[in-house]
């Protein structure tokens, strides 16, 4: 009797230790790009359009660009870190310093989609010119003031409440002022280490995703099929422990 209890502790502990590392999974956020990357996350030369960011102002959809690291025109901006590039609405491939973007406010959308999750966060770094304000699915996050071009400041997105299961949207807004010395006065938005990590929900089933006329059968949560583990386990070292009884 004593063997039978000693193996159904430890099948209780391997089961119990299997659940709790099954429900502390995180996954990485996929779709969080920094500014003015390629598809590898390697930065882009000078005037190639950035592939994950879709600017809009007044309701116009339009390229980012990327800009060189400190130019003419942007003597005072942060530099260019490894690992991103600022962007801006216009095309500039020289370091003319009378660029200019009109005074408007532009709207840098990010998209991403989550699975089915428990929790959620973002975290990162971002300088703009000039004021800027961060929003998770239209919920502002953070935000920048005039001179928020000369560093890269952190963010972190911890509320799990602001994120949804499907499609999410990041979105940097940057208002262009008034320059304050007589050159250009370009606009732009520099995004650095960006990176996201969600729990997904282990306890959906199968069946509350299914769409349509899918007749995929249900398959058990990591939780069903421990319990279902444990009870046959037990169920077997009880019967062999009758028998040697």
């Amino acid at each position: 009797m004593n063997t039978t209890r000693a193996v159904s502790a430890m099948l209780l502990a391997a089961v119990t230790a299997s659940l709790s590392s099954t429900s502390a999974l995180a996954l990485p956020i996929l779709g969080l790009w920094n500014t003015g990357v390629d598809t590898g996350g390697s930065p882009n030369p000078v005037g190639v359009v950035d592939s994950h960011y879709v600017v809009s102002t007044g309701g116009v959809i339009d390229d980012a660009y990327t800009f060189s690291t400190v130019s003419a025109a942007t003597p005072h901006w942060i530099a260019n870190p490894t690992d991103a590039r600022w962007i801006g609405p216009s095309l500039s491939t020289t370091d003319s310093s009378m660029l200019s973007d009109p005074l408007e406010t532009y709207f840098y959308d990010l998209s991403f989609s989550l699975d089915p999750f428990t929790s959620a966060w973002i975290t990162g770094y971002w300088a703009s010119d000039n004021f800027g304000r961060l929003l998770l699915n239209g919920n502002e996050v953070a935000s920048l003031g005039l001179m928020g071009f000369k560093t890269l400041n952190p963010f972190s997105i911890t509320d799990s409440n602001l994120f949804v299961g499907g499609l999410n949207v990041l979105r940097f807004e940057v208002t262009n002022a008034p320059g304050l010395v007589p050159t250009g006065n370009p606009s732009g938005l520099l995004v650095s280490g960006l990176l996201g990590e969600y729990e997904p929900d282990t306890n959906l089933r199968l069946e509350d995703t299914v769409i349509g006329t899918d007749t995929t059968p249900t398959v058990p949560d990591g939780g069903s099929t421990a319990l279902l583990l444990i009870a046959g386990l037990l169920g077997v070292v009880y019967v062999r422990g009758r028998r040697q009884s």
